[in-house]
């Protein structure tokens, strides 16, 4: 009987030996693997991929080693790029939005998102329903369709135009799978061109008019030159009249363009606006006196000084006194003022001529602008001059504001930095 127990405990000895070997070999290398790959799904690095001592399950181990290391590499490098390619496309100032072969939005830049309010994106999103304009779905749709760079214009609300342009995406085996969307905003050159053009038409209506009365003179002239004295004398006034009117012209366009040109620049130095004020007004006293009208300047005994080019300044004041004298009436009053509120200058001339009507009051300081056209040549003037008035402010660092009331006189204020605290 002995010896069947001896064969029943080897027996369970073989049992219980290889159960441990399937343990050790099979079922805890199995769990391991099983951490190891949910570590991997994670993106986390294990403590260690090695799995028993040898055989299968440790090479199993090291290959997942290596594709544990080969997705983080990818990974880094995705993240680069997006990262590249999100700084690369914020930093534009221009939308930009590339679209797949189904339409729907793949990436956009925040110009995009500002330019047509767009706050979510989704895979699902489309350009149409982002943009929320037939003209760029339809230029995206050429560009798939037809593999070539489209080009087009859209409106948006606030009068903001954009430029569109489509450049299709080809994958390497040639075909079309994608569009890149560029949106440009060219409301400044719009309203530049505009702003040219109609510089360029007023120029030439207000030399259309003195010029074609000095050419009717010269023609009569020509064909009669046996004028009586007093014609002839007549001619030449009006001739001279007419001529002086052009050199007015001439020199405001050329000091506008000179203003608004690149290069423009001031010669500051330090100014005494009472001193200043007081000569500019005993210049302009005949002028009051040709047409009765009384001159007044209002200043302050604390007046500080000014850091601006007085050539300049003087300009503002003979253009806002030239304005004042031609539309007061005779025996009118005319006021100059200098303050300096909130840390800044005030200069303002007062005038009590008819008024500027509301509507046109905020158009005064545009070129050209006259709100009564034939009372603006009856007097002479070339529609100029307080454009100047605003550009000479605006290259100091200042402002121009104005407050009319019709039969009640105007008031223009220009208001400039200050250099100091000092009294003048």
């Amino acid at each position: 009987m002995s010896w069947i127990w001896v064969a029943l405990a080897f027996a369970v000895a073989l049992l219980l030996y290889g159960s441990w070997r399937v343990w050790r070999e099979w079922i805890e290398p199995t769990r391991h693997l099983d951490r190891l790959v949910q570590s991997i799904n994670a993106n986390e690095t294990p403590s260690t991929f090695l799995i028993g001592d040898r055989g299968r399950m440790r090479r199993i181990g090291l290959a997942l080693e290596e594709i544990s290391l080969r997705q983080k590499n990818l990974s880094a490098r995705a993240e680069e790029g997006e990262f590249g390619v999100q700084a690369i496309t914020g930093a534009m100032a221009e939308g930009v939005v590339v679209a797949d072969g189904e339409r729907r939005i793949r990436l956009m830049n925040r110009a995009f998102k500002e330019m047509f309010g767009v706050d979510g994106l989704t895979t699902e999103t489309s350009l149409l329903e982002a943009a929320r304009d037939a003209t760029v779905d339809r230029l995206l749709g050429e560009t798939l369709a037809q593999g070539t760079t489209q080009r087009g214009a859209i409106t948006l609300p606030g009068e903001r135009h954009l430029e569109v342009t489509g450049e299709p995406i080809r994958g390497h085996n040639g075909t079309v799978s994608g569009a890149v969307m560029l949106f440009r905003d060219v409301s400044g050159m719009r309203r530049t061109e505009t702003m040219r053009r109609d510089f360029v038409a007023n120029v030439s209506h207000e030399l259309r008019t003195p010029l074609s009365i000095l050419r009717g003179y010269l023609e009569t002239l020509l064909e009669n030159p046996k004028q009586p004295p007093a014609e002839l004398l007549r001619i030449f006034e009006v001739m001279e009249r007419h001529s002086n009117r052009l050199n007015l012209l001439v020199d405001d366009v050329l000091s506008l363009a000179r203003l608004e040109g690149p290069g423009a620049t001031l010669d500051l130095a330090t100014v005494r606006p009472a001193e200043f004020l007081r000569g500019v007004m005993r210049d302009w006293e005949k002028r009051f006196e040709a047409k009765n009208l009384h001159g007044e300047l209002d200043l302050p005994n604390d007046l500080p000084l000014l850091q601006a080019d007085e050539g300049r300044l003087q300009e503002i004041v003979y253009n806002l006194l030239d304005n004042a004298v031609k539309y007061s009436e005779p025996a009118g009053r005319i006021i100059v003022r200098a303050t300096a509120p909130d840390g800044q200058f005030c200069l303002s001339v007062t005038d009590t001529g008819p008024g500027i009507p509301g509507c046109d009051l905020p158009r005064i300081f545009e070129r050209f602008y006259r709100g009564d056209r034939s009372r603006q040549r009856e007097q002479g003037g070339t529609g100029l001059g307080l454009s100047i008035v605003k550009h000479i402010a605006q290259l100091h660092g200042g402002s121009v504001a104005a407050e009319s009331e019709p039969g009640r006189g105007t008031t223009v204020r220009v208001y400039l930095p200050l250099a100091a605290v000092t009294k003048s």
